[in-house]
């Protein structure tokens, strides 16, 4: 992991254990706005290397054994964890697992990436169809 990450990764660590006071609520999407923010503003001022939160769709994809347009990383993550307030707690932990996976098992993962459309049902995203 880059210094530039490792950095990144301490911001998220402490944005997700003081959400409310970072964003404002708990819902897990704003934290993803917020950090999307971030990282653009780190990408202009020339701070950061790489996109950090790039290798979470292989790998959630990979997990969870099916992939879908309208499903983006943090969707697939909200799914598994179930609420907004556990999403939040436990993405440092996975972001940092997800980080320190070497990039060519990422692309492994992309490249072997499931064919399998059929979306599981999920309440705890409903909110966020609209």
């Amino acid at each position: 992991m880059t210094h530039s990450e490792e950095e990144f990764l301490r911001v998220v660590e402490q944005v997700c254990a003081k959400a409310g006071l970072y964003i404002g609520r708990s819902e897990f999407y704003a934290l993803v706005t917020y950090l999307e923010g971030y990282i653009r503003g780190l990408t202009e001022a020339g701070k950061l290397d790489s996109y950090p939160l790039g290798r979470l769709l292989p790998i959630l994809e990979h997990e969870h054994g099916f992939s879908h347009a309208s499903w983006g990383w943090w969707r697939h993550y909200l799914h598994d964890k179930k609420t907004d307030e556990r999403a939040i707690k436990d993405f440092p932990e996975f972001l940092r697992r997800a980080m320190d996976l070497p990039i060519g098992d990422v692309e492994r993962l992309a490249a072997a990436r499931p064919s399998n459309y059929q979306l599981p049902d999920s309440p705890q995203t409903i909110k966020y169809d609209s």
